[in-house]
């Protein structure tokens, strides 16, 4: 092909490329909705005014002088995050001496006394009435 006609391919093609813009329609242009109305009016609320900067229950002329040192061992000392996992180290070493306890040897002994009277139902040993009172005024002087 000779440059000549690839010049007009592709005037052509910038052409039909051009068309077709062209032929595209603009896009609506959005309508704007109003705010629904609200379901509650607003309420302004009168601002109060700020509390003195004395703090309840500090005395600002009995105050006492503490190092950092102190103060990190205060805050360790009344910590209670730190006071509960102490108490998991103390629940935890009971759980460990409570599971070895499982190979703790064990003793055991069983005993029992029964008494027992069978009266027999053969018509050779007599009636039953005159053996169970038998069996009863046994069982009386016992």
């Amino acid at each position: 092909m000779t440059t000549g006609r690839l010049l007009l391919l592709i005037a052509c093609a910038l052409l039909q490329i051009g068309a077709f813009a062209q032929a595209q329609t603009p896009l609506p242009t959005p309508t704007v909705t109003p705010d629904p109305p609200l379901a509650v009016p607003p309420v302004s609320v009168p601002l109060r005014p700020l509390p003195d900067a004395v703090r309840v229950g500090v005395d600002p002329a009995a105050q006492l002088p503490l190092t950092l040192a102190d103060a990190v061992e205060m805050a360790l000392r009344n910590n209670n995050d730190i006071e509960a996992f102490r108490k998991d180290v103390r629940i935890a070493e009971f759980n460990l001496r409570g599971a070895r306890g499982v190979y703790d040897p064990v003793a055991t002994s069983e005993s029992f006394y029964e008494r027992l009277t069978t009266p027999t139902a053969s018509l050779s040993a007599g009636p039953l009435t005159e053996l169970s009172l038998n069996v009863a005024s046994t069982d009386r002087r016992a």
